[in-house]
């Protein structure tokens, strides 16, 4: 019976040293990620884009010039310089 007891003690102490190492990993994570904010911002728009890049010198989408259905006129996608990404 003593064996058994010696058993769930070390396991139990496995136990709280991996929850004790995934608290310390939480912890580091969140500290990172507050004190370089360009990580998380840079990550929200990877996740926003979809793929295409933010800062490109061809347009995201097709250009369009002429009446929408509500009867606005609309010219989009208008290149204003050749020097710089949108």
């Amino acid at each position: 019976m003593g064996k058994g007891i010696v058993k769930k003690h070390k396991a139990l102490k496995v136990i709280l040293i991996v929850l004790s190492f995934m608290v310390i990993l939480c912890i580091g994570g969140f500290f990172i990620a507050a004190t370089h904010t360009q990580i998380v911002v840079g990550f929200i728009q990877k996740m926003a884009d979809n793929g295409k890049p933010l800062n490109s010198y061809e347009p995201l989408n097709e250009p369009q010039n002429g009446l929408k259905e509500n009867g606005q006129y609309l010219i989009s996608e208008i290149e204003y310089a050749k020097d710089y990404p949108k």
